[in-house]
């Protein structure tokens, strides 16, 4: 049978906002309790490093012959590891989306973090400049 309506329709935000406010504030919090190898988290700083050689090639960096962005937005920021591994090194100031609070409260004072915004993604509406 099809599916009437948009697709997001069926997206429960508010459960999906629950269930980030029970986990825990790290990378196995964030990674959904998946243990990685001796009962760690594991992430892999791959990811990071593939955003970093795109921006590369686009000019964008902290190197020399780059340039930085003026603001980056994180959207869905978690406990702000691509703020912090990616974002800070290619942009002037970041910006930070992210509904649960105690992911975002360590990132308050960071240096280059200028908003952060405790609301959904859905509810997020870019100030006018």
């Amino acid at each position: 049978m099809a599916q009437s309506g948009p697709a997001d329709q069926m997206i429960n935000s508010q459960a999906g906002t629950k269930y980030w406010q029970e986990a825990d504030a790290s990378d196995n919090g964030m990674l959904g309790g998946v243990l990685g190898v001796a009962g760690f988290a594991s992430v892999s700083r791959i990811d990071l490093q593939g955003s970093r050689t795109f921006l590369a090639r686009l000019g964008i960096g902290a190197k020399r012959g780059r340039n930085l962005v003026a603001t980056a937005l994180d959207a869905g920021a978690g406990i702000g590891r691509i703020t912090e591994g990616l974002l800070l090194h290619v942009a002037e100031q970041v910006d930070i989306i992210e509904p649960v609070s105690k992911f975002t409260d360590p990132l308050k004072d960071k240096a280059g973090v200028r908003h952060i915004f405790n609301v959904g993604l859905q509810a997020w509406h870019p100030p006018r400049v």
